[in-house]
């Protein structure tokens, strides 16, 4: 980042001070105490700090000194320098020193605390605000190791909640900055300064354990996260204070240990600690997504119903769109890779049971929405619509295989369903029903996507040229079968399936009155139908009664 003349110079002033101060804690050379720079540099009250040091911090041996070493502080020496001026008497602090018990090392220290803790830009400005916060933080948590190791937190040597003050800020900057481990390190030495103060903030000390417990997740150190966790809970508790969020932190540690049963009894405390909210509603969304991943890595899918249900109660309620759009977003990531395309076994069939309405009610929400998690959108619409043609409920599969196409098309990209796929199934639902030319205006689209990838397949080919004979379009379906037979060559990898395409494509020579080459194709049919011999193939049935037929027309 450039900087002007006077910018580079306040960054200059303050990065030399503060590093000869730090450097010497850090050496304990005996030199004669240096004093903050920064009650010059870029404190705006600087007789207000004094005054609080000169009243309660710094221990002078009696009233009498501490009243002279006030005097002097505030006389009219420190009379405002400019921003990047030196301060023009440093012996009037050296004074201060001498009047005090406190020693050197520790009175600097003292002194750089306070100094930091009241002008830390926590909303930086301008330029200088901002270069300012980024130099003081790494020198923020070299004091505090200081502090820790010259005075061992002991209330009698040093002002303890100025010490947490500047910890607290210095972790929450870098974890803001994502740099987990050293924000960890200041969180730690938070509670630590908590445990030594004689009446240590209980609330605040738990926000610091729960804030540990985050961090350790987000290192992925959930054996170490959990117990920090179940402490800010104790706390919250012990001061009768609100706990939910810090319960919901504890549940989420336990899911990842694997304590699914301890997560459920979590879960729920918390959820019903954010019911007694006022306009908690979304808040209260947040254990519950918690709680429905718990109950389904249990198996557990009445309480999955029960929970989805309360979900969408909330969602469909007064929440913020944006809310509204973060519930759905996790709705159907959680639903979607738990809804089986194609049941297997009763535990599949008892999933689809429970998470059929609740994906209908989650995508009938979604509406015309292409932009909530298209991706698992996509399947989850795909799917609910292969189960609702499965079980003959055709006019609403037709609509979410709609859905699913249009998210598919609207979002560019690689996608775990198919475009072409999704326009064949719909083709062959809207033939089950009659609707003829929307059947071919689906498998249309699906045999052009296909040939847009140069993959076509024959049975999308074979299905188009039925949907054409079917509307009396025949040199369309001739044209159509002819090619899904070409594709499949002289030697076709499913014969039974290529002799229902040759009986399709003699029915429709025949309706063009092309009888003597229908003869052929019909043999051909027979050829490979014979030498596949393979009664189990879900098709033979079909080509067999097909031949059947196409031998008796031919000989009326």
């Amino acid at each position: 980042m450039r900087r002007n003349p006077a910018e580079q110079a306040a960054h200059d002033a303050l990065t030399h001070y503060s590093g000869v101060i730090t450097e010497r804690m850090a050496t304990h050379l005996p030199e004669e105490p240096l004093p903050s720079v920064f009650l010059a540099e870029i404190m705006p009250n600087s007789e207000d700090l004094l005054q609080s040091i000169g009243n309660n911090h710094i221990p002078f041996t009696d009233d009498a000194q501490r009243k002279m070493a006030m005097e002097l502080l505030l006389r009219g020496e420190l009379d405002r320098p400019k921003p990047i001026s030196p301060l023009p008497k440093f012996d009037i602090v050296v004074m201060v020193v001498e009047r005090t018990n406190a020693p050197p090392e520790i009175f600097d220290l003292i002194w750089l605390t306070f100094a930091i803790t009241n002008t830390f830009p926590w909303e930086p400005a301008n330029k200088i605000e901002v270069t300012l916060r980024e130099m003081l933080i790494p020198h923020a948590a070299q004091i505090l190791r200081h502090i820790e190791a010259l005075t061992n937190l002991s209330p009698k040597e040093f002002p303890l909640e100025r010490a947490l003050r500047l910890a607290r800020f210095t972790a929450k900057d870098l974890r803001d900055a994502k740099n987990y481990r050293a924000s960890l390190a200041c969180y730690q030495q938070a509670v630590r300064i908590h445990a030594a103060m004689p009446r240590p903030n209980t609330n605040q000390m738990s926000l610091d354990y729960a804030l540990i417990s985050i961090l350790r997740a987000a290192l992925d150190e959930y054996e170490a996260a959990l117990e920090p966790a179940e402490v800010s809970v104790r706390l919250r508790i012990s001061s009768d204070a609100g706990h939910a969020n810090h319960l919901k932190q504890l549940a989420k540690v336990q899911h990842k240990l694997g304590r699914l049963a301890e997560a459920r009894v979590t879960y729920k405390q918390a959820i019903e600690l954010y019911r007694t909210q006022e306009n908690a509603a979304f808040a209260e969304t947040a254990p519950l997504l918690g709680l429905m991943k718990v109950v389904i890595a249990l198996g557990d899918w009445e309480s999955v119903d029960g929970t989805l249900a309360r979900i969408l109660e909330l969602c469909a309620g007064d929440l913020q769109p944006a809310d509204a759009d973060k519930i759905l977003t996790n709705l159907i990531g959680l639903i979607t890779p738990n809804y089986p395309q194609t049941p297997k076994s009763p535990a599949d069939e008892e999933k689809v049971r429970i998470l059929t309405p609740h994906a209908i009610t989650t995508l009938d929400m979604l509406g015309s929405r292409t932009d909530i998690n298209p991706a698992q959108a996509t399947v989850l619409a795909f799917s609910l619509a292969k189960r609702l043609a499965h079980v003959n409920r055709g006019q609403e599969a037709i609509r979410f295989y709609r859905q699913s196409i249009a998210i598919r098309e609207a979002v560019q990209g690689p996608s775990t369903v198919d475009g072409a796929t999704i326009y064949n199934l719909l083709a062959i639902l809207l033939l089950q029903l009659k609707d003829r030319p929307a059947a071919q205006a689906a498998a249309e689209r699906a045999v052009e996507i296909d040939r847009s990838r140069q993959e076509e397949k024959p049975e999308r080919l074979a299905r188009l040229g039925s949907i054409y004979r079917s509307l009396g379009r025949l040199e369309e379906a001739r044209a159509s079968v002819e090619h899904a037979l070409e594709l499949a060559g002289p030697t076709p990898a499913d014969p039974t399936q290529a002799a229902l395409h040759l009986c399709l494509l003699s029915e429709i020579q025949i309706r063009l009155e092309d009888r003597e080459q229908a003869d052929l194709t019909l043999t051909r049919a027979i050829d490979f139908y014979e030498s596949a011999n393979q009664p189990d193939h879900p098709q033979s049935q079909a080509v067999a009664r097909d031949i059947a037929t196409l031998k008796a027309n031919l000989r009326a």
